[in-house]
């Protein structure tokens, strides 16, 4: 089989640009059959399987060096960086790191955080209590993943917004490519690198509970060097910002969109985990994974080199009904089965999945606290077809009628 032989699709089609609901349905006769077309960036993946497949063969990986020269980055510090940050490196030397790390980012590690990000987002939604409407992006979504990273990093609070900027700066390298990316990419991982080695030089004079003081006591024990180190930190930022920031912006959204799912947690409480997962199903931050093969390959029937790319969809493997019953319905109280594909899966599955899906739990929980109802007034998102990037969300609120009360 020719890829010339797969169905196509236009990317740059209006369906792929109005939100995952439209994505969805324009494409999901796709899912039957091969579950495979093509597309201006290579293959894309369509079902839940053929994705969840693709993601754990380990003989693939990210192709960070041919997504990052299709924007026009050549080999130099920025491109170094990016290339080697944790989920871009493969084999022993992807598994020694894991291994330095792992004990950190266990579910006792991020609970550890929830009394302070409880506090945290409290603060802000109360501060917001007074006013007609709520910039949420602003006060929640923007700043509470950066804020945690400086937590995580045992950097002072203060640095948040700092920090989500270059996170942002460098998030750009999972955007559709634009004019000027490259350069915005450059001189934020340029400065990124000053401040992750002068945090590394800190911690060495100063350890405390951290990441960071977590590594290097790995690093004496001869796991892992300097540059391992710097390499994870960068991983966490640019993995636990902007990344968080869309996905709560989205849950915000998708509850807005069926009010009646606002109701059931808040009668129910209880059933905010489950919500979380939910929601993060469907309306996924991250449309989509990419892989390339490690060597010249056939895949289902079709010649492959590391050159080209395959896309497991994720908005669409979550709605997979193979999967999911129902998946286009949300459902706060859906019981556990398939695990959406948001963080992947095998041995590449995200770090902070518990940090970031406890974040995303208290922001809930606060919000279900604080207001009997709410409407997302104006909302924008970017970077369809790869990763959201949320640029506003403001919300109208009524209200818990018991704290007016008080």
């Amino acid at each position: 089989m020719e890829m010339s032989d797969l169905p196509e699709i236009d990317l740059d089609s209006p369906d792929f640009h109005h939100g995952v609901e439209r994505a969805d349905a324009s494409t999901a006769h796709l899912r039957e059959g091969l579950g495979m077309a093509r597309s201006q960036r290579g293959i894309e993946l369509f079902t839940y399987d053929l994705s969840s497949a693709l993601i754990k063969d380990q003989g693939y990986n990210i192709g960070m060096h041919r997504r990052l020269a299709s924007m026009g980055m050549a080999p130099g510090p920025a491109f170094d960086m990016i290339c080697n940050i944790m989920v871009n490196i493969e084999g022993d030397e992807h598994a020694r790191m894991r291994k330095a790390c792992m004990t950190f980012f266990t579910l006792r590690g991020a609970e550890k955080l929830r009394s302070d990000v409880r506090a945290w987002v409290d603060k802000w939604v109360q501060e917001g209590l007074d006013g007609e409407e709520f910039d949420f992006q602003a006060a929640i979504g923007r700043q509470l993943p950066s804020v945690v990273f400086c937590k995580l990093i045992g950097e002072p609070l203060e640095m948040a917004p700092i920090y989500a900027q270059l996170a942002e700066d460098i998030m750009k390298h999972a955007q559709p490519p634009q004019p000027g990316f490259a350069e915005i990419i450059e001189k934020a991982a340029i400065e990124a690198e000053l401040r992750m080695r002068q945090v590394i030089k800190d911690r060495r004079a100063r350890p405390g509970d951290d990441l960071v003081s977590h590594m290097l006591i790995a690093e004496k024990a001869g796991e892992v060097d300097e540059d391992d180190i710097f390499h994870l930190v960068v991983t966490v930022l640019i993995g636990s910002t902007d990344t968080t920031d869309a996905q709560l912006c989205l849950n915000l959204a998708a509850l807005s969109d069926n009010p009646s799912q606002w109701q059931v947690l808040r009668q129910n409480p209880e059933l905010v985990p489950t919500a979380v997962m939910e929601l993060i199903r469907f309306k996924p931050g991250v449309w989509t994974l990419s892989r390339s093969p490690l060597q010249d390959t056939v895949y289902r029937g079709i010649n492959l080199t590391p050159d080209d790319a395959i896309w497991p969809l994720v908005f669409s493997a979550n709605r997979d009904p193979l999967a999911f019953a129902d998946p286009s319905r949300l459902d706060v109280t859906r019981a556990a089965g398939k695990t959406p594909l948001n963080f992947g899966t095998g041995i590449h599955m995200c770090l902070g999945r518990m940090i970031t899906l406890l974040e995303q739990q208290e922001v809930l929980s606060s919000l279900l606290t604080h207001w009997s109802e709410f409407e997302v007034t104006d909302s924008e998102f970017q970077g369809a077809m790869y990763s959201t990037v949320a640029t506003r969300m403001t919300t109208r609120f009524v209200p818990d009628s018991r704290l007016l009360s008080r």
